[in-house]
């Protein structure tokens, strides 16, 4: 394969579970699979220590803290998370330390900025043809089923970690977590983020039998590039029958857990800022810059992350390095600012518990203003609590969908939307682009659009409002 669309369209060859919406959770997800399947390529995973973060939501902005921390302490961190929003390498990054020069591709410097350290079309392609033999043959012959886009991707991740010798990978799960084709590491140290309900057709209906599934990354600690006494895990605050399995877990596999706000105590907290008393010591005015009073809570998940990490791998940590690493983080799409007239907010709420937390920040940030939502969700999700959430505090909603299969027709959200509360401006488009249209011509330069209800939908709009932008 000499080419990056020829690479592209064999990575579509194969299943990819986060465009069905209907699959037998417990026999589509194989551990067994991509297990044998590294040992074909002398498992990369064990080459570097890891830091594993699993959770319903909040995992990816956790983990670009920990990375962008961790980097700022002179790690080389290799970074990987999904879903992509625009192109798949955004997936797999290697953050480099200030000092080491980072080798540019061709592409904007915005998305450079949006993604640093993603791998390179050239390395991209160079991988796949180097492994796609391999892959091929176990295909074929195991006992365990035809390889995922997923278990595919992630394998490519860690070779290249393992080409690239990076210090530490911060690797977020997929799906879910016990079964999830990342769960073949051993880590040095877990994070859990809040666990609500989300895939409740595969993980379970109740919030411990998620749970449940969330913990299995959790493990006992043989076998470590790191080692220490015990694992450490850290979870954000949860519910009771989710502590309840959480605490269990950690003590059928001997790990030391510690939880925001029993053992680690958010002390003070304004719009841009937070103070910490944790195990590892005090953290003074440590500075937010993604937005909402959730990610006060993922910061900090992040910031004793990377600190629990630095004690395991007897690494000093500066504690005056902190505002500078966490003044780099980039994560699109999480309440996602553009100072365009209207102003637009994109934000990948896709379950409930998410559009919650974007209805909490929206009633502090646009307080008083006209709110524009664009709204479209998948077919799996929890249609009817995202909406009830997000109903009625605009005054004007226009359904749409994300070109997906998993995305639910305009018209059925709009349906819904109406039996909910019983709003008179709601409209139907049949994709995003007629939906901003639409958007602008009913809003003033003072109104606020938001973008919610799906990841997909999220990317699109920022891809269009890029895309004028370039053109202006």
């Amino acid at each position: 394969m000499d080419t990056y669309q020829k690479v592209l369209g064999y990575l579509n060859s194969f299943i990819n579970y986060e465009k069905k919406v209907s699959f037998g959770y417990k026999n589509s997800f194989k551990l067994e699979r991509m297990r044998f399947f590294l040992e074909q390529l002398n498992n990369p995973q064990d080459q570097f220590p890891v830091i594993h973060i699993c959770g319903t939501k909040g995992k990816g902005s956790t983990c670009a803290c920990v990375a962008y921390l961790l980097r700022s302490l002179g790690f080389r961190v290799g970074l990987y998370t999904s879903p992509h929003l625009v192109d798949v390498r955004e997936r797999i990054r290697i953050l480099l330390p200030r000092k080491e020069k980072l080798r540019l591709g061709k592409e904007s410097q915005r998305w450079i900025d949006d993604f640093e350290g993603m791998i390179s079309k050239k390395e991209l392609i160079s991988l796949v043809t180097q492994l796609r033999s391999k892959i091929e043959y176990y295909s074929a012959n195991s006992l365990y089923g035809r390889l995922s886009f997923f278990e595919v991707y992630t394998a490519v991740a860690f070779s290249y970690f393992k080409q690239k010798k990076i210090d530490v990978a911060v690797l977020e799960t997929g799906l879910g977590g016990r079964l999830d084709a990342t769960n073949v590491v051993w880590p040095a140290v877990v994070g859990i983020t809040s666990i609500s309900y989300d895939h409740m057709d595969k993980l379970g209906n109740r919030l411990s039998e998620i749970a449940y599934e969330k913990a299995g990354i959790i493990k006992e600690q043989t076998g470590l590039p790191v080692r220490g006494s015990s694992l450490i895990v850290v979870s954000a605050p949860q519910r009771t029958s989710v502590r309840r399995v959480i605490h269990q877990r950690c003590k059928e596999k001997k790990a030391t857990l510690y939880e925001i706000g029993k053992d680690i105590m958010i002390t003070h907290r304004t719009e841009r800022s937070f103070s910490t008393k944790t195990p590892w010591g005090k953290f003074k005015d440590i500075p937010l810059v993604l937005r909402g009073e959730h990610q006060i809570i993922n910061t900090c998940l992040g910031l004793c992350l990377a600190v629990a990490y630095c004690c395991v791998a007897k690494q000093p940590f500066d504690n005056s390095l902190i505002a500078s690493g966490l003044s780099q983080v980039r994560w699109p799409c999480r309440f996602e600012i553009f100072p365009t007239r209207p102003q637009v907010i994109i934000d990948g709420a896709h379950n409930r518990a998410s559009a919650e937390a974007l209805k909490k920040t929206l009633k502090k940030y646009a307080y008083r203003k006209k709110i524009i939502f664009i709204i479209g969700i998948s077919k799996d999700k929890d249609v009817k609590g995202i909406l009830k959430e997000l109903l009625p505090i605009g005054e004007i909603y226009i359904m749409t969908k994300a070109a997906n299969t998993r995305a639910i027709e305009p018209q059925i959200l709009v349906d819904y939307a109406k039996q909910i509360y019983p709003l008179s401006r709601i409209y139907s488009c049949s994709d995003s682009r007629d939906a901003y249209k639409l958007a602008c011509r009913n809003a003033s330069s003072n109104d606020i659009i938001v973008v919610a209800g799906s990841l997909f939908l999220a990317a699109e709009i920022r891809k269009l409002l890029w895309a004028n932008k370039d053109t202006n």
